[in-house]
C-alpha cells in the first residue's frame, strides 16, 4: 500500500429548491440519468421512483426549502 499519496478531500455543495416536488420536476425533466431511467419504467415503477426521490429529498428540509447535499471532488491540473 502506498503511503506517499495524500488523502483526497471532498467538498460539499447544496442544491436548493422550494420543495422536494420542485426538485423532482427539475431532475426528471433535465437530469439525463434520472430522465432516462424514468422514461424506461412502467407507470407503477415510475410512481415508486417518484415517491422514493421525494422522500429522500424531504429528509433534507431546511425551513421552507430543501437543501440537498452533493459531494464533489475538485481536480486541479497543470498544462506542461
Amino acid at each position: 500500500m502506498r503511503t506517499d499519496v495524500p488523502s483526497v478531500p471532498f467538498a460539499e455543495s447544496f442544491h436548493v429548491e422550494p420543495s422536494a416536488e420542485a426538485m423532482w420536476q427539475l431532475f426528471v425533466e433535465a437530469a439525463g440519468p434520472l430522465k432516462t431511467i424514468h422514461a424506461g419504467l412502467d407507470p407503477d415503477r415510475r410512481e415508486a421512483l417518484h415517491r422514493a426521490f421525494v422522500d429522500l429529498v424531504n429528509a433534507h428540509r431546511d425551513g421552507p426549502a430543501v437543501r440537498f447535499p452533493r459531494e464533489y471532488l475538485l481536480v486541479v491540473g497543470r498544462r506542461r
